[in-house]
């Protein structure tokens, strides 16, 4: 598993399974010294379901947020003590 993300270290992956595991989304089957994790589909679909209640309503404003930073900003953003 941690090969698969070679720019995350090692304890920043466990962290990331263990708030997955503890969320209810994946399964872990410990097997020798190794732990298997696997997913929870029904669990995923629950959350998707969720995460759709809202996405609908998000898309629209940060394409709102994006059009106004862009005519604000002439499509760049200006840095902390950055002058004009």
């Amino acid at each position: 598993m941690v090969a698969a993300f070679p720019a995350l270290p090692q304890p920043d992956i466990s962290r990331h399974l263990r708030v997955l595991r503890e969320a209810g989304l994946v399964n872990m089957s410990p097997k020798a010294q190794q732990r298997i994790y696997s997913l929870r589909p029904s669990k995923l679909r629950e959350l998707d379901e969720w995460v759709s209640l809202y996405r609908e309503f998000w898309s629209g404003r940060l394409d709102t947020l994006e059009a106004h930073l862009d005519q604000t900003y002439d499509g760049r953003v200006k840095r902390r003590g950055e002058r004009e």
